[in-house]
This record gives structure tokens, C-alpha cells and sequence, in this order.
């Protein structure tokens, strides 16, 4: 009867942690493109905007030389995981949150600074579960997924992703990095830039 009871707390932990980590466990291996990963040593250049955060405060500089600010209180921010993407026909802000919802926000900059925090000017948002970083050209948006084994590098339809609230329906290719615990990740047109500590790869999407 003991062993039985064992058995049984056995299989609702292992059930437990299966539910708790399946995405890191079995990422969604969607539209997988296999790419060739070159490493290069040149440094990424920045995008015309720039994104600070101090704290809670977001600070927003413009391509106009102007300054935006508002507040995202009770999230979990990380430079990297911010950026700008155009979602039918609008330049939005994507942040990644990596708090307790693990969501990815869609805000409308201009609207959060008028109302003075990131809520003021959500437009939509879908859950990321294992990302943490993020990276943008035009429409094209990149999230990074950490996975065992290597990382995946997600192309998304962020106006799909919103209609579900979910990544997995945004997905357009998957492409399997060359290593795990990346730091960084850029898109620049269809080259895709990637780092983790002192190695870089680029690799084509075209």
C-alpha cells in the first residue's frame, strides 16, 4: 500500500513539473527553417529608437529627438526585451513582460504617456510562456524562447498572435539557435544577429 502511495505522489510531481515547464520541455516546433549560422565579430548597430529603463519608468526617445515617459508598474522589464514592430499599419512599442503572466504587450507610446502608465496605452497582448527577448524590422518581430538544449528563435505575425492571446498562433518560422542562454538578438532587414557572451552568428531569413 506504501509503494502505491509513492507510485502515485510520483506521478502527480512528475505530472506537476511536465505542466509547469512543457514549453521548455517540447517548444513548438513550427514551420522549422533551417538556416546557416555564420559567426561575425562586427557590432549590431542601434535602430533609430531607443527605449530606457529606470526602475518602473520607461523612457521613450523618439526619432524626432522628443522624449516620452511613462510607467509599467508591477512589471518584470529588461532592455532586450523591448522594441518596436508595425503592426498593421501602426508603430507600436512590444514589451516583454517576464513577471508572473508572461505576456508580450502591444502599447501605443503616445497614448501611455498621456495617460502616464503602460496600461494606458495597450492595444493587445499574447502569452510568451519561455520568452525573453525580443527584436523587430519593419513587421517582422522576434522572440526569443529559452528551451533545454538550444534556444528557439520565433518569427512572428504579431497581428495573428493577438487575435488568440497566444504566441504559438503567431508563429511564421522557427529557427533553432546554435546555442542556449542567448543574450542578445537583432533583425536588421532579413538578417537575424545573435550573441551569447563573447560569440555572435548572423544568419539569413530571406
Amino acid at each position: 500500500m506504501i509503494v502505491y502511495w509513492m507510485i502515485m505522489i510520483a506521478g502527480v510531481v512528475v505530472l506537476a513539473l511536465l505542466v509547469a515547464s512543457h514549453h521548455q520541455l517540447l517548444p513548438l516546433e513550427r514551420n522549422v527553417t533551417a538556416v546557416e549560422w555564420k559567426q561575425h565579430r562586427e557590432e549590431v548597430p542601434e535602430g533609430p529608437d531607443r527605449v530606457d529603463v529606470a526602475g518602473d519608468q520607461m523612457i521613450i526617445h523618439c526619432r524626432d529627438g522628443s522624449q516620452l515617459n511613462f510607467r509599467a508598474p508591477g512589471m518584470h522589464l529588461a532592455l532586450g526585451a523591448l522594441t518596436f514592430v508595425t503592426v498593421n499599419g501602426r508603430r507600436l512599442l512590444a514589451v516583454l513582460d517576464r513577471a508572473r503572466y508572461r505576456r508580450t504587450y502591444l502599447i501605443d507610446v503616445y497614448r501611455a504617456a498621456e495617460g502616464g502608465t503602460i496600461w494606458a496605452g495597450l492595444i493587445g497582448w499574447w502569452r510568451h510562456e519561455t520568452g525573453y527577448l525580443l527584436a523587430a524590422d519593419g513587421d517582422y518581430l522576434i522572440e526569443v524562447h529559452r528551451c533545454f538544449g538550444r534556444d528557439r528563435v520565433y518569427l512572428l505575425d504579431p497581428s495573428r498572435a493577438l487575435q488568440g492571446h497566444a504566441f504559438g498562433l503567431g508563429i511564421t518560422r522557427t529557427l533553432v539557435a546554435p546555442t542556449r542562454r542567448l543574450g542578445s538578438v537583432a533583425l536588421h532587414g532579413r538578417e537575424v544577429f545573435i550573441a551569447a557572451g563573447k560569440d555572435r552568428w548572423r544568419a539569413s531569413i530571406a
